[in-house]
């Protein structure tokens, strides 16, 4: 139900990105962390932008850290044209 809002914040990440800011491993590092907070957005969670292993969910009213189900962003292949 998820995945059709999860696949268009991941595009309109990557489609906001140039070569330059990806040769470099730490950008990306960076990208990895903002598809992990875009692809939680839909799931109802809001990450900070420097996002720590757990995110804080818009439904917890008690404000206490939740682990986010996504955890982490691995790149099998990496190609930049």
């Amino acid at each position: 139900a998820y995945m059709p809002a999860i696949r268009n914040n991941i595009l309109l990440a990557l489609g906001a990105k140039t070569a330059a800011q990806l040769i470099e491993r730490d950008g990306k590092i960076r990208l990895a962390a903002e598809l992990r907070r875009e692809a939680l957005r839909p799931l109802g969670y809001e990450l900070p932008i420097d996002a720590p292993a757990t995110a804080r969910s818009k439904a917890a009213a008690d404000g206490d850290e939740e682990a986010a189900p996504i955890r982490a962003v691995h790149f099998s292949n990496f190609i930049i044209q």
